[in-house]
């Protein structure tokens, strides 16, 4: 019995031990099953970047894309510029007086087109082509005012006024020589017209002829004492020749006339620093810059005064100066032995008539464009009307 139970217990240790090798067994393949599962996605992520096409398309529908797209930088796109269309100010059927009122505004240009289209219609009267050529000549544009100065010359070849501003013209674009022969012929035609001989001192002056400039510009002052720009350029003619105690007294009358001008107080500055004046010439510096702020020849000029420590010993009388010379333009309107004709003897007892020296052609001296006044467009107005309506009587005896 008892080797038997002995035995029967080894056989139970014996089985039990074989059971607990094979559950160990078991536990041990188990371990490693869950073990060899529990690494395999780490092997396909590792493996992902060689197989990523086929995995991808295995596993991600076609609609579907995998990687994200990279963004794109935003296209701005520019706005085109709107195109503004110009208002025109030039009517469908414009009249002379339309024109008229476009030159007062200062609108030179629409004035051009005004009277070009209306000259169109109305090609039978020099008005209409004059004030195109002046149109074109505020405006700047030279070939269309010579065109429209010729037109109007064309159909009237004594229209004064046409060559006074061609005249102007050729002085622009420094055809001196075709600028004489034409204010010369509008000084026969109107020998009282202070303008005229104005433009021809301008025209002298230009030729080097400063003897004869100045005497024109006399004969233009003894015609229209208060003409400014004729005692300007007079003045200038002695500051170019040095005479600067000649220049004061025109300056002086030219500013009390023109208080609006720059360039005159300039001129009279220089006059009066080179004459010993230089509070006063310092005080014209200063006007001319406060009438023009951007006027740089009077601002070095009143900077060299300023820079001085002189004192003022001399104060200008500019009042007594002005006032001199309005006698001076009123001796020259007193007639000389020059300007008279005298019977002198001659050698054989008998007597002759004496040689007139006084001036018979001016020059003129003076480039800058003077505006024209109310008077000169009623003068022009009344002058077309008083021509179109003879006209019109012309045509209707005709008919």
């Amino acid at each position: 019995m008892n080797r038997l139970r002995l035995f029967s217990n080894d056989e139970d240790r014996e089985r039990r031990n074989r059971e607990m090798a094979i559950k160990r067994e078991r536990q041990i393949g188990t371990v490693l099953m869950l073990g060899i599962f529990a690494t395999f996605p780490i092997v396909v992520l590792a493996c992902n970047d060689d197989t990523s096409s086929v995995v991808e398309r295995a596993s991600t529908p076609p609609s579907v894309t995998a990687e994200q797209p990279r963004p794109q930088p935003a296209v701005v796109e520019t706005p085109k510029p709107v195109e503004v269309e110009e208002v025109s100010l030039v009517p469908d059927n414009p009249t002379f007086e339309d024109g008229e009122i476009a030159f007062r505004e200062g609108r030179y240009d629409d004035a051009f087109e005004i009277f070009t289209v209306w000259t169109e219609e109305n090609s039978d009267t020099p008005w209409g082509h004059y004030m195109k050529g002046l149109s074109a000549l505020r405006a700047s544009r030279l070939v269309e005012a010579e065109d429209g100065f010729g037109e109007a010359l064309a159909q009237d070849p004594r229209h004064v006024k046409s060559l006074r501003n061609v005249t102007r013209l050729y002085l622009q674009t420094d055809r001196v020589e075709e600028a004489f022969g034409d204010i010369q012929f509008a000084i026969e035609i109107e020998p009282e017209s202070g303008e005229s001989y104005r433009l021809l001192a301008i025209t002298q002056d230009r030729l080097g002829l400063l003897e004869d400039a100045i005497e024109s510009y006399q004969h233009a002052l003894t015609l229209d004492p208060e003409d400014a720009w004729s005692m300007n350029n007079l003045g200038l003619i002695h500051i170019q020749r040095q005479e600067f105690d000649k220049a004061v007294a025109p300056l002086a009358r030219a500013t009390q006339l023109r208080e609006d001008v720059p360039v005159f107080y300039n001129n009279l500055g220089v006059a009066l620093e080179r004459t010993g004046y230089e509070g006063d010439a310092a005080q014209s510096f200063r006007r001319a810059i406060e009438l023009d702020p951007d006027y740089e020849r009077a601002e070095v000029s009143l900077a060299r005064v300023e820079s001085r420590d002189s004192v003022d010993v001399f104060v200008a009388d500019l009042e007594q100066f002005a006032r001199s010379f309005v006698d001076e333009i009123e001796s020259w309107n007193q007639p000389s032995v020059s300007s008279t004709v005298d019977m002198v003897p001659v050698g054989d007892g008998s007597v002759t008539e004496a040689q007139d020296t006084t001036i018979t052609d001016d020059s003129d001296a003076g480039i800058e464009l003077e505006p024209v006044t109310e008077e000169d467009i009623s003068e022009i107005t009344s002058a077309y009307r008083r021509d179109a309506q003879l006209l019109s009587d012309l045509r209707e005896f005709v008919n």
